[in-house]
């Protein structure tokens, strides 16, 4: 029995290649990543913006979060944007994410040294929100004038240093949780398969 003959091709044509899925799957992480940073920057500006003074805030620490939440909004549009393109397979997409992963690693690198700079007016900021707290609230039937207890010295309750110590620990991990994505996005288009692919899009 004579084998399959292999199939003929047109003179001059070319295999061409099957398509990856990372471009997909990173284009829509993009979007969901862009989304949910939108929103989260969005409601994060509102609350500043209609309650500036009830946060308790340094008017220089709210005019940064507020500089600094509308950059974030600005940099999701351009992530959005590329990861659209880049689910198209257009060099365009490839270009924008990267622009948007080192303009966003700059930009949380600025903000989280800033946040740590700042750090002891914030954490006294929120010490005196909660001394008015207590102030404000009745006292209840065991002589206690609010459910949280402020010790600024080594007694018992919340004192200055275990809020600042909180306090840092929260930054470093809202930088990490922030910062992964950028990072790993950046290594994914940075591969030099990836690369090679890339440069076949129009």
């Amino acid at each position: 029995m004579a084998a399959d003959a292999p199939p003929i091709e047109a003179p001059g044509s070319a295999p061409v290649p099957a398509e990856s899925a990372w471009a997909t799957g990173l284009g829509v992480v993009c979007l969901v990543y862009a989304l949910l940073g939108i929103l989260v920057n969005a409601v994060g500006l509102a609350f500043l913006a209609f309650n500036a003074q009830g946060a308790g805030l340094p008017e220089m620490v709210t005019a940064v979060q507020l500089g600094s939440g509308a950059v974030a909004i600005l940099l999701g549009v351009v992530l959005l944007i590329g990861g659209i393109v880049l689910m198209r397979r257009r060099r365009l997409g490839a270009t924008l994410v990267r622009v948007w992963v080192v303009a966003r690693i700059l930009v949380l690198l600025g903000a989280a040294a800033f946040g740590y700079v700042t750090l002891p007016q914030q954490v006294d900021s929120q010490l005196r929100m909660i001394e008015d707290a207590q102030q404000q609230a009745p006292s209840g039937g065991s002589g206690r004038r609010g459910s949280v207890q402020v010790s600024v010295g080594g007694g018992s309750g919340l004192s200055r240093e275990s809020l600042m110590r909180w306090s840092q620990l929260g930054l470093v991990a809202s930088v990490l949780a922030i910062g992964a994505f950028p990072v790993i996005a950046g290594w994914m288009l940075s591969d030099r398969g990836r690369r090679a692919e890339m440069e076949t899009w129009s």
